[in-house]
């Protein structure tokens, strides 16, 4: 890719950050931001990929999606159970594996 060609020959070793993986984690954030615009309004993003775990990718976040990011185990009903908690009005959703 010659974006990442030309990010590596003046940043060595951080052409593909520069050029897929931070615009990438922009696009994501931007997406996330788009169900909540006014301060009232509540919602839930799911990040549907295993590398929004990673510390190295989660640092690239906006603070207010790191604040509340929470990771969900992997079995059958676990996500289903905490968006409908989240929803049934028990606040911020919060578990992890």
């Amino acid at each position: 890719n010659a974006q990442i060609s030309y990010y590596e020959s003046i940043f060595p070793g951080r052409g593909r950050e520069y050029a897929y993986t931070i615009p990438a984690m922009r696009k994501a954030s931007q997406a996330a931001g788009r169900p909540f615009r006014n301060l009232g309004d509540r919602g839930v993003v799911v990040f549907m990929d295993y590398r929004f775990a990673s510390p190295y990718l989660r640092r690239l976040l906006p603070a207010w999606i790191r604040e509340r990011i929470t990771a969900v185990e992997d079995r059958e009903g676990s996500l289903s159970r905490l968006i409908g908690d989240f929803y049934r009005g028990r606040g911020r959703i919060s578990a992890g594996p």
